[in-house]
């Protein structure tokens, strides 16, 4: 997505985002454009939300979050943050929950001629992502969610550091 809106392209030899103005199709010589929010013609389009998470485990996790729930299965959240160590786990659970808008994005356009109001979505978990003096900005109550696991039992303390460790590695 930061590459579709933004144009800033996640290499990960380098580790770090790049500018890029399109990519090639697989198997094609089609160019596919990259930073449609750097182009004023898609002024109309104020923001884009976006959810990979909201899937039949986030069901899971906010039933295993509510105090008028049992926890049904062990729900493990990998979060990423922008500092090291870069992926860290959260155990849903009624006392670590997770909230409906974790792992939702918003993307605000630079452009829009009707701007989204940031403070819209600030008290909520969502992630937002805008640009304000030419830098891009992240904003949000709570890391994002970079994927989840869903299991009937739970991992043990061991493996959950070994998990850790090897994403960080």
């Amino acid at each position: 997505m930061m590459a579709l809106l933004f144009g800033e392209y996640y290499d990960p030899f380098k580790k770090k985002y790049i500018d890029k103005t399109f990519i090639k199709k697989p198997g094609t010589d089609v160019n596919i454009p990259l930073g449609l929010f750097r182009d004023k013609k898609f002024s109309d389009i104020s923001a884009i939300l976006f959810s990979c998470t909201m899937t039949l485990g986030k069901l899971t996790s906010l039933a295993n979050s509510s105090d008028e729930w049992p926890e049904i299965n062990h729900v493990v959240n990998i979060r990423h943050d922008f500092e090291e160590p870069y992926y860290k786990l959260q155990e849903v659970s009624h006392e670590n929950p997770e909230f409906l808008t974790d792992g939702l994005f918003v993307f605000h356009n630079p452009y829009a001629k009707n701007k989204l109001d940031v403070n819209l979505f600030r008290q909520t978990n969502a992630l937002q992502v805008y640009i304000k003096d030419g830098e891009m900005l992240f904003e949000g109550e709570n890391l994002p969610i970079y994927a989840r696991h869903n299991a009937f039992f739970p991992f043990p303390k061991e493996e959950l550091d070994r998990i850790s460790l090897n994403l960080n590695s």
